[in-house]
């Protein structure tokens, strides 16, 4: 017979200074998770136990829904969510229109005078209305983002660079090891593939 596993977790100490402080720098959200355990003094690993369970969790939507509340109350637009989305929407079916009554943009300089009869010359450039298109595109890229369907990138404060090292038996590779710094591994099996450029970094079979 079939039993599950059930995750169980010790209460969080809400009234330690140093997960209280935690709390209050995830929920500004201005720092990585490595600057935020620098600032309470605990180690990453710490840290993400600590915001991996429910109860940090429940803090910091209790404070998210007090802090929604206080901005409606005040008559702030796009607070909520479906607020959000439903102005996205609207932007990007306003950039598709853009696009669709003008998908070419021309464009007329001035590029001197005729030496002879001194008329203006000018010089006419059709180009491909990027801005409607690119604004589409951020709409509904912000859109996805909204409804969470879009992976949040590795944290690579100050630039770092993620190294791959293949590991190999001869000419067979055998495993691989992506390195984000000296604090963050990830370990890839045998049989993984993985899949890398500029802006995505992330392992599927």
């Amino acid at each position: 017979m079939a039993t599950s596993m059930i995750k169980r977790h010790r209460p969080l100490n809400l009234r330690d200074a140093r997960i209280l402080q935690a709390i209050a720098l995830v929920f500004e959200g201005r720092l990585s998770q490595m600057k935020v355990a620098e600032n309470v003094q605990v180690s990453a690993r710490t840290l993400a136990r600590w915001i991996d369970h429910p109860d940090f969790q429940a803090k910091l939507d209790e404070m998210r829904e007090h802090l929604i509340e206080s901005l409606t109350a005040q008559g702030i637009p796009y607070v909520r969510k479906e607020q959000r989305i439903i102005g996205l929407a609207q932007m990007a079916e306003s950039a598709r229109l853009e696009y669709e009554e003008r998908p070419r943009l021309q464009e007329v300089r001035q590029i001197g005078r005729d030496p002879e009869s001194g008329e203006m010359l000018t010089m006419s450039n059709e180009h491909f209305n990027r801005d409607a298109h690119q604004a589409f595109r951020d709409a509904l890229d912000d859109i996805a983002k909204e409804l969470g369907h879009r992976r949040p990138q590795p944290d690579r404060e100050n630039g770092s660079s993620i190294r791959i090292t293949i590991e190999t038996d001869g000419n067979t590779p055998i495993g691989a090891l992506i390195s984000n710094g000296p604090s963050s591994t990830i370990q890839a099996a045998p049989g993984i593939e993985l899949v890398t450029d500029a802006d995505d970094h992330r392992a599927a079979k």
